[in-house]
């Protein structure tokens, strides 16, 4: 393993392999741009975002009613276009950007009412069961083709484009995969019940290249992330218990537990294995080409005492922990490897300076670097080109002894400055009984727009419903950072006339102003809101409008009405 030099100190050694970590936390810079939802009826939820090269945002939306992609402008405030198919039961998973700005998505169907186009390989779902689906559209989300993937009891997870090919992976439980004569493995393996797969297809859509399952003998396997170079030789990380898996050129070449993440690549051609190697773990989640370094970038469960770790910067617990690995395009070595935070699962992204961004869910709250903001159950990492980490940031809200509103981010992008912007879901959580008094703290900042019209109640479940103990919600949520010292001051609303205001930015909101009109207003808010400081404020009265802002932070007004909790857009909610 490759061992970084710069300010790194030995703290431990587990089972021969060196961990190290920084001298010293860096000094936190960092502002939100904006924080949003977008709901419907306690449904919502962002699968991807991806940007194109004019800065617009593609989103892969599901509310429970077919799969949305919409075009975003690069100000995240207006949706551009947007593009509907299939139905209930039909669920977009991943979104890919060829070089010309294509837009494909896979993910599942059980409805078989996704369209297919002229010349489909497989213009028919193969049974009644969970079939997958691919769809190519323009920049402008017209669809160019669709086609079904060839096989039932199929979940595609993963998708990649090139300039001529668009590969997917994820997990078949059946031996009906459309193999072809040159595939790695064309059987399912012996003693598996579930498997991975790749399939790959003319990104014309009108042929399937190949299709081989990734597998081996003795256990399960399924691709998580997949992601594909210019030459078309693949990458597919993901999970398995299959001690036979196969492995090439391996860095770990034999699981030494029950499980454990893999990173394979596949030839072009689909009809061989480049590299293969175990990566110790529970599992790997996320998978990208970083082409500003021509290397790879993954994340997931990593295991610190068999697999090399380069960077740590607090001392460890007993916790499974998350972590970002880099790794050339030949797989030969680990060029560092950067342990996060405890946490199940995690996604990264290269930014366009070749450091990264990372998140992860958080079962521990333990930080290589401190965030600005006490609450949230999701964290993001500035990962830097040395591998450590010099920047953290929580998502969501504070839990409360009858609610709970987690955040929790699948998929990053990057817009034309390299700052980096989250996508994923925010789940309102309480009783059956609470369902209609009962309210969130989730801050949201310049929101709502028309891209992210929705506040927390409309990410609720509606009163009535039969959920008992445990009703969760889900909105969409998105929001951008800017790696700049600023304040960023944002709004919990939900618990309305009662509103809580925080500065989430690195610096003080100096001279701040809290101003209404047509509401009555008591606050204990400074004229400096430190960073990570919060303060409140109570309205009575309304209808009206609430504004604060500060000589250094730009204002917000948002339109209330106070008769109903988390009321705030007009013309939706009686006086």
């Amino acid at each position: 393993m490759k061992l970084f030099r710069a300010l790194l100190l030995p703290i431990a050694c587990l089972s021969g392999l060196l961990l190290v970590t920084g001298a010293a936390w860096a000094q936190v810079n960092a502002q939100i741009a904006f924080a949003g939802l977008r709901a419907v009826a306690g449904k919502g939820q962002f699968n991807s975002v991806k940007t194109d090269s004019a800065g617009n945002l593609y989103l892969l939306l599901d509310q429970k009613d077919g799969v949305r992609i919409l075009k975003a402008d690069p100000s995240a405030t207006q949706v551009l276009a947007e593009a509907h198919i299939g139905s209930q039961g039909d669920i977009g998973m991943a979104l890919a950007l060829d070089p010309a700005g294509n837009v494909y998505v896979t993910g599942t169907t059980t409805s078989g009412t996704v369209p297919t186009t002229a010349g489909a390989p497989f213009p028919s779902p193969a049974d009644s069961s969970t079939n997958g689906f691919i769809a190519k559209f323009d920049h402008d989300l017209h669809l160019l083709f669709a086609t079904y993937t060839g096989s039932g009891r199929m979940s595609p997870a993963a998708i990649a484009a090139t300039a001529d090919s668009v590969f997917i992976s994820g997990g078949i439980y059946s031996s009906t995969l459309p193999a072809t004569s040159s595939a790695v493995i064309r059987q399912v393996p012996g003693g598996s019940t579930g498997n991975g797969f790749v399939e790959a297809f003319r990104s014309d859509g009108t042929a399937l290249i190949y299709a081989t399952y990734l597998g081996g003998f003795g256990g399960n396997t399924a691709g998580a992330a997949i992601a594909a170079d210019g030459n078309n030789n693949v990458y597919v990380a993901g999970y398995t218990t299959a001690s036979g898996y196969p492995t090439v050129a391996a860095v770990v070449p034999q699981s030494t537990a029950s499980g454990s993440g893999f990173l394979t690549r596949l030839t072009a051609a689909g009809d061989g294995l480049t590299f293969s190697t175990f990566i110790p773990g529970a599992g790997i989640t996320s998978l990208a080409l970083d082409p500003a370094t021509q290397t790879l970038l993954l994340s997931g469960s990593i295991d610190p005492g068999l697999f090399p770790v380069t960077s740590v910067s607090t001392p460890m617990v007993t916790a499974g922990y998350q972590a970002v690995v880099r790794v050339p395009l030949d797989g030969s070595t680990v060029l560092s490897s950067t342990l996060l935070a405890p946490g199940t699962r995690s996604v990264v992204a290269p930014a366009p300076d070749g450091t990264a961004w990372a998140a992860t869910d958080l079962t521990a709250p333990l930080f290589p670097v401190p965030p600005i903001s006490n609450v949230g159950s999701s964290a993001g990492f500035h990962i830097s080109a040395q591998g450590t980490v010099d920047q953290s940031v929580r998502f969501g809200g504070s839990t409360t002894l009858t609610s709970a509103i987690p955040v929790t981010i699948n998929s990053i992008t990057f817009d034309l400055s390299g700052q980096a912007v989250f996508a994923g879901s925010a789940g309102p959580t309480t009783s059956a009984s609470l369902l209609a008094t009962e309210t969130y703290d989730l801050p949201l900042v310049h929101s709502p727009s028309a891209l992210l019209p929705s506040t927390v109640r409309d990410a609720a479940l509606v009163p009535g419903s039969n959920c008992g103990s445990m009703c969760a919600g889900s909105g969409a949520y998105l929001t951008k950072l800017n790696l700049t010292s600023g304040p960023s001051l944002a709004l919990s609303t939900d618990a309305l006339p009662n509103v809580v205001l925080r500065n989430l930015g690195s610096a003080a909101a100096n001279n701040q102003q809290v101003s209404t009109s047509g509401f009555a207003l008591s606050h204990n808010c400074p004229a400096q809101l430190n960073p990570g400081a919060e303060c409140n404020l109570a309205l009575s009265g309304g209808p009206g409008n609430l504004t604060v802002g500060a000589t250094n932070a730009a204002s917000q007004t948002i339109a209330a009405f106070s008769s109903r909790p988390s009321c705030f857009q007009p013309g939706l909610c009686p006086p």
